[in-house]
């Protein structure tokens, strides 16, 4: 399922970048504040305004195991990649951040 939604990436940013923002750990907040889709590009600035919130220590909420698997695979996550690539940055992000936590038991 989450190959699918990495592979709709093309068709459906909107939809996509909100789904792969609260997979990822990011959160939602970013997905309806931080990024512009009309335009596809990130708005200046934008984590230092304080309505998004700080990424400095890392996503919101752990990402979740399945996403983080698909979004890893090369194969699958080249159209979301492509499609939305300030979007993936983000992901990405989250998704390597979130590793660590998942390595140390707590």
């Amino acid at each position: 399922m989450c190959k699918a939604l990495l592979a709709a990436a093309p068709v459906m940013p909107n939809e996509v970048t909100e789904l792969a923002l609260k997979l990822s750990g990011v959160g939602y907040r970013m997905a309806t504040t931080a990024f512009q889709l009309t335009s596809l590009s990130l708005t200046p600035g934008c984590f230092e305004c304080g309505t998004c919130g700080s990424m400095a220590r890392g996503p919101l909420i752990p990402s979740v195991p399945v996403f983080r698997q698909a979004f890893m695979d090369r194969f699958a996550a080249e159209p979301f990649l492509k499609a939305l690539p300030e979007v993936a940055a983000e992901v990405m992000f989250g998704v390597l951040l979130d590793i660590p936590r998942r390595a140390i038991p707590r």
